[in-house]
């Protein structure tokens, strides 16, 4: 009787375009971590093939195909891939790469499906010659630093 189930269970995978499933010879509940994650997986699969898209993802497309910058897109994609594998979101947007996929996915657990890019921006402040030259008499002048025989000594009267 459980053959006929897998067998069953296996005519069903393959219709999905989905790989079948071997025979298990314990439980899920004792399998390793990495056969469940296989076996979530495929049902994931089957489920987008059998979910179509709803007009919010058709949405979320038509925004990420037109995005001019790839900040913007990351963020559209952010929302996209949260709800697809990436067979799933690479036939549903044509091009997509595995590296916007899974960079998507990142910012989606670090930032928030979504949420803006955060960049930091760091700001140089150019410095005037002469104020250079004139910091660095003062702090090598005499007033400062006293040459020793034995290495140099800082003079504690000027603080």
């Amino acid at each position: 009787m459980n053959i006929s189930r897998l067998e069953s269970l296996n005519t069903f995978l393959h219709n999905c375009n989905v790989s079948p499933v071997k025979s298990l010879s314990n439980p899920l509940t004792v399998a390793s971590e990495r056969t469940k994650r296989r076996y979530i997986d495929k049902a994931k699969r089957i489920n987008e093939q059998e979910q179509p898209a709803d007009d919010t993802l058709q949405i979320l497309k038509k925004i990420y195909i037109q995005a001019e910058s790839w900040q913007f897109q990351r963020q559209v994609l952010s929302i996209i891939v949260q709800q697809m594998s990436f067979e799933g979101a690479q036939k549903f947007i044509p091009g997509l790469t595995s590296w916007r996929f899974y960079e998507a996915k990142r910012h989606a657990n670090i930032e928030g499906p979504g949420l803006p890019v955060n960049v930091t921006v760091e700001k140089r402040e150019k410095i005037n010659a002469n104020s250079l030259d004139h910091f660095i008499d003062f702090i090598t002048s005499s007033h400062i630093m006293k040459d020793l025989p034995y290495g140099q000594r800082t003079l504690a009267g000027l603080w």
